[in-house]
């Protein structure tokens, strides 16, 4: 048998566990704090090593998205080769259709910017206002 029953009790000093004592097993009654104090450390460590960057994870699930919309081009297609002709001439088109949106905005920005800089040289040029 592997384990054996203990044969006496070797009672230890006020406030320390019980050493229960046999001829060649020697166990200890656990200490409800240390195995608690154990679990929060063992908890710690396994989240420090799980923990994940919010941004990392957003890019890794729209790759994720991005896969599944290629494989699911290609079988509507037929093959990989007409569902990427299929999602490269979406892409132009959304391209076209988003370069003067962007060179405007980037206008817009631009004046702003100089509007700005304006305001200011005229605020330190008349500090009465």
């Amino acid at each position: 048998m592997l384990w054996r029953r203990p044969r006496e009790v070797v009672h230890a000093a006020p406030g320390q566990p019980e050493v229960l004592a046999t001829s060649d097993i020697v166990a200890t009654t656990p200490d409800p704090a240390e195995l608690q104090d154990a679990y929060d450390r063992g908890r710690r460590d396994e989240r420090r090593g799980r923990k994940r960057h919010p941004l990392f994870m957003a890019l890794l699930f729209l790759a994720a998205a991005v896969g599944v919309f290629v494989i699911v081009m290609a079988a509507s297609r037929g093959s990989f080769e007409g569902g990427g002709a299929a999602v490269d001439q979406n892409l132009e088109g959304a391209a076209d259709r988003a370069t003067p949106v962007v060179r405007g905005a980037v206008a817009d920005a631009g004046q702003a910017v100089q509007n700005a800089g304006q305001d200011m040289k005229s605020k330190a040029a008349d500090p009465a206002n």
